[in-house]
């Protein structure tokens, strides 16, 4: 416990861990401005709903979201240990400490920091948001329930899927905010682990810091790149379903229409936590080696 104190202490001290929650901030107060200009000079009748203007859902937005995410997540602290191993603080550190704690409490201090440096700007934007536009459950998704049962429970798609619903559209239209919220927490705990994977990775990569920032947006741009081919191709031949195969935008309420499944969000994070667990092991068992300044 006191090993955890001592990173987070060193975490919230960083100017790492500053300049991404500086960062995030100006993102979530800036996409509220851009929602204020473009809302002002409209009576209420003609202004979408409060929801309608979230950072996450309001389309403008998702572009800078996106490539900001993968700042972010790794900035805070996932660096931490490669800047260690180069200050030359890690073996006097390891001399002094349990290395397992030390190890295990660098983990959960990354994901706590990247859950601060997310959430917390997140949720202001939701409140600014909330206080600020109308709740007239005004907007494209809730115009007419023709309209919602079409998009929202997937009875009007151009191509063959197993998952026509939009994720999660059920719990949409029961608690919209409740939606907006369960959104929030998957967008946390996604960030969470994506720092906690550029931690583990930095056990492996101690060469340089921006390496780290590489395999998340590869991860991005493959599965990106392999969604596009599957859309296509759906929408070309009726006998091949349509799966959403890109993780990031299970995150954007309305990210997409159909094709979407939570199981696969699921073993995307389990698949991490097991790579994490891995590097996990292996670093703690070669700490000899590192004692050893090999």
């Amino acid at each position: 416990m006191k090993t955890f104190q001592l990173q987070f202490k060193q975490m919230l001290r960083s100017w790492e861990f500053q300049l991404s929650f500086l960062l995030m901030t100006v993102f979530s107060v800036g996409s509220f401005y851009v929602a204020v200009k473009d809302a002002s000079g409209q009576t209420s009748d003609y202004l979408y709903d409060a929801e309608w203007y979230f950072c996450t859902n309001y389309s403008i937005n998702w572009i800078f979201w996106g490539g900001l995410l993968f700042i972010v997540t790794v900035m805070p602290f996932s660096t931490s240990y490669i800047k260690e191993v180069k200050n030359g603080n890690l073996i006097p550190i390891l001399m002094r400490s349990n290395r397992s704690d030390y190890f295990i409490s660098k983990l959960f201090v990354t994901a706590a920091g990247n859950a601060m440096v997310t959430g917390i700007p997140l949720l202001l934007n939701y409140v600014l948001c909330w206080f600020w536009f109308p709740h007239n459950e005004h907007s494209m998704y809730w115009v007419s329930r023709v309209y919602r049962d079409e998009f929202l429970m997937g009875e009007s798609l151009l191509y063959q899927t197993d998952y026509p619903h939009i994720l999660f559209g059920d719990l949409y239209v029961n608690n919209r905010w409740l939606f907006h919220l369960w959104m929030l927490l998957l967008t946390i705990v996604f960030a969470a682990a994506i720092g906690c994977l550029a931690l583990c990775l930095s056990f492996l990569i101690r060469k340089g810091r921006l390496l780290l920032f590489l395999p998340c947006f590869l991860i991005w741009q493959i599965l990106s790149s392999v969604d596009s081919v599957m859309y296509e191709r759906a929408m070309e031949d009726p006998n091949i379903k349509y799966f959403n195969y890109n993780v990031f935008s299970y995150l954007q309420p309305f990210g997409s229409l159909s094709g979407m499944s939570f199981v696969y969000f699921l073993v995307f994070l389990a698949i991490i936590a097991v790579i994490c667990t891995v590097l996990l092991i292996y670093i703690i068992r070669s700490e000899e080696k590192i004692l050893a300044g090999e």
